[in-house]
Protein backbone atom coordinates (compact mmCIF):
# COMPACT_ATOMS: atom_id res chain seq x y z
CA UNK A 1 0.00 0.00 0.00
CA UNK A 2 1.35 3.72 -0.52
CA UNK A 3 0.90 6.11 2.19
CA UNK A 4 -1.67 8.24 0.50
CA UNK A 5 -3.64 4.45 0.08
CA UNK A 6 -3.83 4.29 3.73
CA UNK A 7 -5.48 7.79 4.40
CA UNK A 8 -8.99 7.70 4.62
CA UNK A 9 -10.70 10.47 1.83
CA UNK A 10 -11.71 12.23 4.45
CA UNK A 11 -8.30 12.66 6.12
CA UNK A 12 -6.87 13.67 2.53
CA UNK A 13 -9.63 16.58 2.83
CA UNK A 14 -8.81 17.64 5.69
CA UNK A 15 -5.26 18.16 4.68
CA UNK A 16 -6.00 19.77 1.09
CA UNK A 17 -8.52 21.96 3.21
CA UNK A 18 -5.89 23.09 6.03
CA UNK A 19 -2.37 23.10 3.23
CA UNK A 20 -4.88 25.47 0.66
CA UNK A 21 -6.12 27.80 3.47
CA UNK A 22 -2.63 28.29 4.46
CA UNK A 23 -1.74 29.24 0.41
CA UNK A 24 -5.08 30.80 -0.14
CA UNK A 25 -4.75 33.24 3.18
CA UNK A 26 -7.39 35.72 1.64
CA UNK A 27 -10.19 33.37 1.64
CA UNK A 28 -12.66 31.94 4.30
CA UNK A 29 -15.19 28.89 4.25
CA UNK A 30 -13.34 26.62 2.29
CA UNK A 31 -14.95 23.56 1.66
CA UNK A 32 -14.17 20.88 -1.09
CA UNK A 33 -16.25 18.37 -1.96
CA UNK A 34 -16.83 16.15 -5.09
CA UNK A 35 -13.41 13.85 -4.58
CA UNK A 36 -13.50 11.27 -7.34
CA UNK A 37 -10.99 9.36 -10.05
CA UNK A 38 -10.25 9.91 -13.44
CA UNK A 39 -10.92 7.11 -15.67
CA UNK A 40 -7.50 7.57 -17.66
CA UNK A 41 -3.74 7.36 -16.08
CA UNK A 42 -1.33 4.73 -14.68
CA UNK A 43 1.18 6.05 -13.40
CA UNK A 44 0.49 8.21 -10.37
CA UNK A 45 -2.42 8.60 -8.55
CA UNK A 46 -4.99 11.59 -9.37
CA UNK A 47 -7.84 13.12 -7.23
CA UNK A 48 -10.84 15.49 -9.34
CA UNK A 49 -12.70 17.84 -6.37
CA UNK A 50 -14.09 21.39 -6.22
CA UNK A 51 -13.48 23.92 -3.77
CA UNK A 52 -15.97 26.52 -2.76
CA UNK A 53 -14.70 29.51 -0.95
CA UNK A 54 -15.60 33.00 0.17
CA UNK A 55 -13.34 36.17 -0.95
CA UNK A 56 -14.07 39.34 -0.34
CA UNK A 57 -17.72 38.93 0.09
CA UNK A 58 -17.98 36.96 -3.29
CA UNK A 59 -18.37 33.24 -3.39
CA UNK A 60 -15.93 31.10 -5.70
CA UNK A 61 -15.58 28.06 -6.93
CA UNK A 62 -13.03 25.95 -8.71
CA UNK A 63 -12.59 22.24 -9.84
CA UNK A 64 -9.25 21.29 -9.15
CA UNK A 65 -6.58 18.43 -9.73
CA UNK A 66 -4.41 16.70 -6.83
CA UNK A 67 -1.29 14.80 -8.44
CA UNK A 68 0.00 12.48 -5.58
CA UNK A 69 3.03 10.69 -5.82
CA UNK A 70 2.67 6.97 -5.80
CA UNK A 71 4.74 4.34 -3.70
CA UNK A 72 8.04 2.98 -4.80
CA UNK A 73 6.49 -0.13 -5.75
CA UNK A 74 3.78 1.66 -7.86
CA UNK A 75 6.51 3.68 -9.75
CA UNK A 76 6.18 3.21 -13.74
CA UNK A 77 9.35 5.39 -13.97
CA UNK A 78 12.01 5.08 -11.84
CA UNK A 79 12.70 8.59 -11.13
CA UNK A 80 9.26 9.86 -10.65
CA UNK A 81 8.98 13.14 -9.40
CA UNK A 82 6.03 15.12 -9.10
CA UNK A 83 8.06 17.93 -8.40
CA UNK A 84 9.90 17.85 -11.94
CA UNK A 85 6.15 17.66 -13.42
CA UNK A 86 5.12 21.02 -11.68
CA UNK A 87 7.94 22.87 -12.97
CA UNK A 88 7.82 21.84 -15.97
CA UNK A 89 3.93 22.70 -16.35
CA UNK A 90 4.27 25.98 -14.31
CA UNK A 91 7.55 27.24 -17.13
CA UNK A 92 4.97 26.74 -19.61
CA UNK A 93 2.70 28.67 -18.09
CA UNK A 94 1.67 32.08 -20.90
CA UNK A 95 3.59 30.59 -23.50
CA UNK A 96 0.80 29.54 -25.72
CA UNK A 97 1.08 25.72 -24.58
CA UNK A 98 -2.25 24.63 -23.38
CA UNK A 99 -1.22 23.51 -19.83
CA UNK A 100 -3.09 23.60 -16.59
CA UNK A 101 -2.97 26.56 -14.44
CA UNK A 102 -0.65 25.21 -11.32
CA UNK A 103 -1.68 26.14 -7.66
CA UNK A 104 1.43 24.70 -5.54
CA UNK A 105 3.63 21.84 -4.88
CA UNK A 106 4.01 20.67 -1.62
CA UNK A 107 6.81 17.89 -0.84
CA UNK A 108 5.84 16.77 3.27
CA UNK A 109 4.48 13.66 2.48
CA UNK A 110 2.53 14.17 6.12
CA UNK A 111 0.22 16.43 4.50
CA UNK A 112 -1.80 13.62 2.67
CA UNK A 113 -0.22 10.72 2.78
CA UNK A 114 1.98 11.66 -0.48
CA UNK A 115 4.23 14.30 -1.91
CA UNK A 116 1.41 16.18 -4.24
CA UNK A 117 0.92 19.05 -6.54
CA UNK A 118 -2.43 21.28 -7.49
CA UNK A 119 -3.65 22.14 -10.80
CA UNK A 120 -6.80 23.74 -12.22
CA UNK A 121 -8.78 21.05 -13.66
CA UNK A 122 -9.49 21.69 -17.54
CA UNK A 123 -13.02 21.24 -18.40
CA UNK A 124 -13.63 18.84 -21.66
CA UNK A 125 -13.42 14.97 -22.59
CA UNK A 126 -10.09 12.71 -22.42
CA UNK A 127 -10.37 9.78 -25.26
CA UNK A 128 -10.78 6.53 -23.26
CA UNK A 129 -7.95 4.08 -23.74
CA UNK A 130 -9.28 1.27 -22.09
CA UNK A 131 -11.68 -0.27 -23.95
CA UNK A 132 -9.65 1.28 -27.08
CA UNK A 133 -11.78 4.16 -28.50
CA UNK A 134 -11.44 3.17 -31.82
CA UNK A 135 -14.39 0.24 -30.37
CA UNK A 136 -16.30 2.50 -28.30
CA UNK A 137 -17.21 5.53 -26.61
CA UNK A 138 -17.42 9.02 -27.54
CA UNK A 139 -14.96 8.99 -30.18
CA UNK A 140 -16.34 6.37 -31.87
CA UNK A 141 -19.80 8.02 -31.72
CA UNK A 142 -17.90 10.94 -33.38
CA UNK A 143 -18.29 11.55 -37.30
CA UNK A 144 -15.01 11.06 -39.06
CA UNK A 145 -14.96 14.39 -39.84
CA UNK A 146 -15.23 15.36 -36.25
CA UNK A 147 -12.35 12.80 -35.94
CA UNK A 148 -10.06 14.53 -38.38
CA UNK A 149 -10.59 17.81 -36.52
CA UNK A 150 -9.54 16.37 -33.18
CA UNK A 151 -6.37 14.54 -34.56
CA UNK A 152 -4.86 18.03 -36.52
CA UNK A 153 -5.99 19.62 -33.08
CA UNK A 154 -3.69 17.58 -31.25
CA UNK A 155 -0.96 17.89 -33.09
CA UNK A 156 -1.29 21.77 -33.78
CA UNK A 157 -1.15 22.08 -29.40
CA UNK A 158 2.23 19.62 -29.03
CA UNK A 159 3.59 21.65 -31.99
CA UNK A 160 3.63 24.46 -30.04
CA UNK A 161 6.23 23.15 -27.52
CA UNK A 162 8.77 22.21 -30.50
CA UNK A 163 8.85 26.59 -31.16
CA UNK A 164 9.27 27.26 -27.49
CA UNK A 165 13.01 28.48 -26.63
CA UNK A 166 13.62 26.47 -24.23
CA UNK A 167 16.97 27.52 -22.92
CA UNK A 168 15.11 31.28 -22.66
CA UNK A 169 12.72 29.06 -20.49
CA UNK A 170 14.90 27.77 -17.85
CA UNK A 171 14.71 24.03 -19.30
CA UNK A 172 18.32 23.56 -19.02
CA UNK A 173 17.94 21.12 -16.00
CA UNK A 174 16.57 18.51 -18.77
CA UNK A 175 19.76 18.32 -20.27
CA UNK A 176 21.92 15.14 -18.65
CA UNK A 177 25.61 15.27 -19.48
CA UNK A 178 26.10 12.15 -17.07
CA UNK A 179 24.10 10.13 -18.86
CA UNK A 180 25.94 11.02 -22.76
CA UNK A 181 26.87 13.99 -24.81
CA UNK A 182 23.81 14.47 -26.80
CA UNK A 183 19.81 13.87 -25.87
CA UNK A 184 19.42 11.22 -28.08
CA UNK A 185 22.71 9.42 -26.07
CA UNK A 186 21.23 10.48 -22.50
CA UNK A 187 17.74 8.90 -24.03
CA UNK A 188 19.21 5.40 -25.10
CA UNK A 189 20.99 5.13 -22.17
CA UNK A 190 18.28 5.96 -19.86
CA UNK A 191 16.12 3.14 -21.38
CA UNK A 192 18.88 0.97 -21.47
CA UNK A 193 19.15 1.71 -17.48
CA UNK A 194 15.26 1.04 -17.73
CA UNK A 195 15.32 -2.24 -18.84
CA UNK A 196 17.75 -3.35 -16.77
CA UNK A 197 14.93 -1.69 -13.83
CA UNK A 198 11.99 -3.23 -15.06
CA UNK A 199 13.00 -6.68 -15.22
CA UNK A 200 11.80 -8.86 -13.47
CA UNK A 201 14.15 -11.67 -11.49
CA UNK A 202 15.57 -13.97 -14.37
CA UNK A 203 13.94 -12.37 -16.97
CA UNK A 204 14.81 -11.00 -20.54
CA UNK A 205 13.35 -9.41 -23.29
CA UNK A 206 15.17 -10.41 -26.22
CA UNK A 207 12.98 -8.35 -28.80
CA UNK A 208 13.69 -5.07 -26.65
CA UNK A 209 17.07 -5.95 -26.39
CA UNK A 210 17.35 -6.58 -30.20
CA UNK A 211 16.02 -2.88 -30.49
CA UNK A 212 17.84 -1.17 -28.30
CA UNK A 213 21.26 -2.76 -30.38
CA UNK A 214 19.96 -1.37 -33.22
CA UNK A 215 19.16 1.79 -32.02
CA UNK A 216 22.76 2.76 -31.16
CA UNK A 217 24.13 1.51 -33.98
CA UNK A 218 21.60 3.50 -36.64
CA UNK A 219 21.64 6.79 -34.23
CA UNK A 220 21.42 10.01 -36.57
CA UNK A 221 23.19 13.00 -36.25
CA UNK A 222 23.36 16.69 -36.43
CA UNK A 223 19.68 16.46 -35.11
CA UNK A 224 17.69 19.38 -33.57
CA UNK A 225 16.91 20.08 -30.41
CA UNK A 226 13.54 21.06 -28.80
CA UNK A 227 11.54 20.86 -25.33
CA UNK A 228 9.90 17.48 -26.24
CA UNK A 229 6.13 17.21 -24.05
CA UNK A 230 7.59 13.42 -24.34
CA UNK A 231 4.10 11.42 -24.06
CA UNK A 232 2.03 13.20 -27.13
CA UNK A 233 -1.24 11.12 -27.21
CA UNK A 234 -5.08 11.80 -27.45
CA UNK A 235 -5.30 10.12 -24.50
CA UNK A 236 -3.40 12.94 -22.80
CA UNK A 237 -5.45 15.39 -23.95
CA UNK A 238 -8.81 17.64 -23.25
CA UNK A 239 -11.15 17.87 -26.14
CA UNK A 240 -13.58 20.32 -26.05
CA UNK A 241 -16.19 19.98 -28.99
CA UNK A 242 -13.20 19.04 -31.70
CA UNK A 243 -10.82 21.30 -30.09
CA UNK A 244 -7.40 20.27 -27.63
CA UNK A 245 -7.75 22.45 -25.01
CA UNK A 246 -5.37 20.76 -22.91
CA UNK A 247 -1.90 18.97 -22.76
CA UNK A 248 -1.43 16.69 -19.26
CA UNK A 249 0.99 14.43 -18.06
CA UNK A 250 4.64 16.02 -18.27
CA UNK A 251 6.50 13.30 -16.37
CA UNK A 252 8.53 12.38 -19.89
CA UNK A 253 9.20 15.40 -20.98
CA UNK A 254 12.87 15.83 -22.12
CA UNK A 255 14.79 17.86 -24.36
CA UNK A 256 15.55 15.83 -28.15
CA UNK A 257 14.39 15.44 -32.01
CA UNK A 258 10.69 16.87 -31.90
CA UNK A 259 9.95 14.11 -34.78
CA UNK A 260 10.05 12.07 -31.29
CA UNK A 261 6.70 13.33 -30.14
CA UNK A 262 4.78 13.15 -33.71
CA UNK A 263 5.81 9.44 -33.91
CA UNK A 264 5.04 8.64 -30.65
CA UNK A 265 1.73 10.49 -31.28
CA UNK A 266 1.07 7.66 -34.18
CA UNK A 267 2.60 4.77 -32.15
CA UNK A 268 -0.06 5.21 -28.89
CA UNK A 269 -2.63 5.39 -31.42
CA UNK A 270 -1.47 1.99 -33.36
CA UNK A 271 -1.37 -0.07 -30.41
CA UNK A 272 -4.91 0.07 -30.00
CA UNK A 273 -5.84 -0.98 -33.23
CA UNK A 274 -2.92 -2.64 -35.21
CA UNK A 275 -1.65 -3.82 -32.19
CA UNK A 276 -4.42 -5.80 -30.93
CA UNK A 277 -6.04 -6.62 -34.78
CA UNK A 278 -8.87 -4.07 -35.21
CA UNK A 279 -9.88 -1.42 -37.80
CA UNK A 280 -8.99 2.05 -37.05
CA UNK A 281 -11.98 4.70 -36.93
CA UNK A 282 -12.29 6.54 -40.12
CA UNK A 283 -11.19 9.92 -39.82
CA UNK A 284 -8.13 9.31 -38.21
CA UNK A 285 -5.13 10.52 -40.88
CA UNK A 286 -2.81 8.18 -41.63
CA UNK A 287 1.14 8.25 -41.73
CA UNK A 288 2.24 10.18 -44.49
CA UNK A 289 -0.68 12.67 -44.55
CA UNK A 290 -0.20 13.27 -40.41
CA UNK A 291 3.71 13.92 -40.73
CA UNK A 292 2.84 16.42 -43.64
CA UNK A 293 0.33 18.44 -41.02
CA UNK A 294 2.93 18.11 -38.94
CA UNK A 295 5.71 19.91 -40.86
CA UNK A 296 3.72 22.05 -41.79
CA UNK A 297 2.37 23.75 -38.26
CA UNK A 298 5.97 23.09 -36.75
CA UNK A 299 8.68 23.82 -39.47
CA UNK A 300 10.84 20.86 -38.68
CA UNK A 301 11.57 17.97 -40.95
CA UNK A 302 10.47 14.17 -40.28
CA UNK A 303 13.93 13.40 -41.95
CA UNK A 304 14.51 10.30 -38.88
CA UNK A 305 10.69 9.61 -38.75
CA UNK A 306 11.61 5.78 -39.09
CA UNK A 307 14.58 5.20 -36.41
CA UNK A 308 11.77 7.08 -34.06
CA UNK A 309 9.29 4.75 -34.37
CA UNK A 310 11.96 2.15 -33.32
CA UNK A 311 12.15 3.96 -30.62
CA UNK A 312 9.12 5.00 -29.97
CA UNK A 313 7.95 0.89 -29.99
CA UNK A 314 10.62 0.13 -27.64
CA UNK A 315 9.83 2.71 -25.03
CA UNK A 316 6.02 1.56 -25.29
CA UNK A 317 6.97 -2.39 -25.27
CA UNK A 318 9.12 -1.19 -21.91
CA UNK A 319 6.62 0.73 -20.27
CA UNK A 320 3.64 -1.75 -20.42
CA UNK A 321 6.45 -4.58 -19.33
CA UNK A 322 6.64 -2.62 -16.04
CA UNK A 323 2.61 -2.16 -16.23
CA UNK A 324 1.34 -5.22 -16.87
CA UNK A 325 3.98 -6.82 -14.16
CA UNK A 326 2.28 -4.45 -11.63
CA UNK A 327 -1.19 -5.87 -12.64
CA UNK A 328 -0.32 -8.96 -12.22
CA UNK A 329 1.20 -8.56 -9.06
CA UNK A 330 -1.88 -6.97 -7.90
CA UNK A 331 -4.19 -9.94 -9.02
CA UNK A 332 -4.92 -8.48 -12.68
CA UNK A 333 -5.52 -11.67 -15.41
CA UNK A 334 -3.26 -10.60 -18.04
CA UNK A 335 -5.11 -11.99 -21.18
CA UNK A 336 -2.64 -14.08 -21.99
CA UNK A 337 0.33 -15.84 -19.85
CA UNK A 338 2.93 -14.10 -21.89
CA UNK A 339 1.46 -11.09 -22.07
CA UNK A 340 4.02 -8.75 -20.40
CA UNK A 341 6.56 -9.67 -23.75
CA UNK A 342 4.10 -10.43 -26.23
CA UNK A 343 1.14 -8.09 -26.20
CA UNK A 344 -0.48 -5.08 -28.53
CA UNK A 345 3.32 -2.80 -28.03
CA UNK A 346 5.43 -5.73 -29.11
CA UNK A 347 3.27 -6.22 -31.82
CA UNK A 348 3.94 -3.12 -33.51
CA UNK A 349 7.60 -3.31 -32.42
CA UNK A 350 8.50 -6.85 -33.85
CA UNK A 351 6.54 -5.47 -37.13
CA UNK A 352 9.00 -2.30 -37.31
CA UNK A 353 12.21 -4.54 -36.51
CA UNK A 354 11.42 -7.20 -38.94
CA UNK A 355 11.51 -4.35 -41.85
CA UNK A 356 15.19 -3.39 -40.00
CA UNK A 357 16.84 -7.09 -40.28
Amino acid sequence: MTAHETKSMGQIRNGLTQWLEGQWTSVTDLELSGFCTPEVGASAQTLFFDALWKEQGRTRKRSLVARLKPGSEFHVFPDCDPAREYRIMSLLSGTGVPVPKMFGYEPDDTVIGSPFYLMERIEGRLFVENPPYHIQGWVADCTPEERAEMWFSGIDSFSRVHKLDWKALGFQFLNHPEWGDTPLDQQLQYWQDYYKWMLEAGDRHPLCEEALAWLQVHKPSDEPVTLCWGDAKVGNMVFRGTECVGLLDWEMARLGNPVEDLVWYMILDRILWEGIGIPRLPGFSGRDETIRHWEWVSGFRAGEAEYYEILGALKISLILYRIYNMQRANGVALPTSDWVVNNNATAILAKEMASKR
